[in-house]
């Protein structure tokens, strides 16, 4: 089991599926639409604090970032009190300063634009004709291209920036790896542009890629309101590619979304920056993906450019249902 441990911060690559702590509900629509997620149900990464404590003798681990049980990546632990509040700082600093995370997926169907900057405007829309008591029906985001000031300040729009690029893409443009960076995810905003923006709904996403329709296998823009959550469509080009034959296979492929990278501005006493990176091909639940649609991500090199980066720790932690399941036990004595 591999991790970093480094100025008093330890910094993991959470496999999909494994959930922050364990939740009081469970949803049967998780379940039926996420069953590699289910698989982990019964983890979480709390259960592993204890252990983790005594593996690096630290009496003391906070989860300061974690991505959301949908995503893999990088994952952190702060060691003290102290460290959670610097970490906080350089968060908002980052955010300051244009430094945001990045998230790469592989996704169904390529842009029509590899490269592209966006500010756009988010809005909550709620259905009001109907009263539907489906968790997936009280809200939907929309995203809207104008807004008034009156309309930021009153909090009815909210603005997201966000720089998308195509690290790779198969040959008849079937898949393609993006890469996102993003000023944040609340709502799941990220798979939510990739499918609704993009229409490039990431792999394995069974509840936004109902975002996208399919007319001979080209993608469009559906309705909001008028889509069901089923198993996500798959063109035939793509399913022969990652050899998917059997009817309801496509729900054992896991969402093939991950946390990249986490800039800290200003994180050491001479005011450098720690950079994280843990790369999409680090993750083991993607590998047959990657390598069956031949799939490459680019290096992470342009955050060490340049002399207001310190360093880069490289992330390299994976964990499984048997490790979860060691790791659980040696908390529990």
């Amino acid at each position: 089991m591999l991790s970093t441990l480094t100025s008093h911060i330890l910094v993991l690559n959470k496999p999909y599926g494994l959930k922050r702590q364990h939740v009081l509900s469970k949803s049967p629509s998780f379940i039926k639409l996420n069953p590699a997620a289910a698989s982990l149900d019964e983890y979480s990464l709390k259960d592993a604090i204890p252990a983790l404590c005594e593996i690096y003798h630290t009496p003391q681990l906070t989860i300061v970032k974690c991505p959301d049980r949908y995503m893999s990546g990088i994952t952190v632990l702060a060691s003290s009190d102290k460290v959670t509040a610097k970490f906080d700082k350089c968060i908002r600093r980052a955010r300051s300063e244009f430094l945001f995370p990045k998230y790469q997926a592989v996704c169904v169907g390529t842009p029509k634009v590899r490269e592209k900057k966006h500010v756009l405007g988010i809005v909550m829309e709620e259905r009001k004709d109907v009263n539907i008591k489906d968790r997936f029906n009280e809200k939907r985001m929309v995203f809207v291209n104008t807004w008034s000031k009156n309309e930021v300040k009153r909090a009815d729009v909210s603005l997201l920036r966000l720089h998308h690029k195509v690290l790779s893409s198969t040959s008849d443009e079937s898949a393609s790896l993006i890469e996102v960076c993003s000023s944040w995810n609340r709502a799941h905003c990220v798979r939510t542009f990739l499918a609704a923006k993009l229409l490039t709904p990431v792999l394995g996403d069974h509840i936004f890629s109902a975002r996208v329709k399919y007319v001979f296998d080209k993608p469009v823009l559906g309705d909001l309101w008028n889509f069901d959550h089923h198993m996500q469509y798959l063109p035939a080009k793509l399913k022969e590619k990652l050899k998917v034959r059997r009817k309801g296979e496509e729900l054992t492929i896991p969402e093939h979304i991950h946390l990249s990278q986490l800039t800290l501005p200003g994180y050491y006493r001479d005011q450098q920056n720690l950079v994280l990176t843990c790369p999409i091909s680090s993750s083991s639940a993607f590998q047959y993906a990657l390598n069956t649609l031949e799939l490459s991500c680019e290096e992470e090199t342009e955050s060490g450019k340049g002399s207001e980066n310190r360093g880069i720790a490289e992330v390299g932690f994976n964990i499984n249902v048997a490790e979860a399941e060691s790791i659980r036990d040696q908390s529990s004595v």
